[in-house]
């Protein structure tokens, strides 16, 4: 079966998380990924949670929820 896998800068963007957040979970098992030839790491979209938890923005003033 051949699955879909796009770059930790790709996942990143279709789960809203940042690369560290992507890195943790690829260390804690939670996403799948593969390497490509070349040796970068590939997460495969299907294993990405369907849902995240957005991160606050921060303005000057404080923490806008």
């Amino acid at each position: 079966m051949n699955q879909t896998a796009v770059p930790i800068f790709k996942a990143c963007e279709l789960a809203g998380v940042s690369q560290t957040t992507m890195f943790e979970w690829i260390a804690r098992g939670m996403v799948e990924f593969e390497r490509s030839r070349g040796g970068s790491l590939l997460i495969l979209v299907a294993s990405l949670p369907t849902h995240t938890r957005r991160r606050s923005t921060h303005t000057k003033r404080g923490v806008r929820r």
